[in-house]
């Protein structure tokens, strides 16, 4: 919801999970880009650290994920919106890593 082009108000009807299942998706609606340049994933990961005594995970949702999970009415195939993804993934990823949320492979954390 920190993202530029989803429409969460409108969902709709939409097989999932190669037809397992039927569920109201969110509608990609517009092109894939942040509200703003601020580090929204970072912020939350603080915010739920500084109210836990251990350490807290991050989910961060990949492309294939996210295209799985919405419909999408705007961009003409998977490749063109899944770059956009990335961008944005990517920079909120980054800003993860600077608030200090992820270490390295051999981190105890892991």
């Amino acid at each position: 919801r920190h993202i530029k082009g989803f429409d969460f108000e409108n969902p709709i009807l939409q097989p999932i999970r190669n037809g397992a299942l039927k569920a109201q998706l969110p509608r990609i609606v517009g092109k894939i880009e942040p509200y703003n340049e601020d580090h929204w994933a970072a912020k939350e990961w603080r915010m739920a650290q500084d109210m836990s005594r251990v350490p807290v995970k991050y989910t961060v949702p990949g492309p294939t994920t996210i295209i799985g999970t919405t419909h999408n009415e705007y961009y003409s195939n998977d490749e063109e919106l899944s770059k956009d993804l990335i961008k944005v993934i990517n920079k909120q990823i980054l800003g993860l890593v600077n608030a200090g949320s992820m270490e390295g492979p051999n981190s105890s954390r892991t």
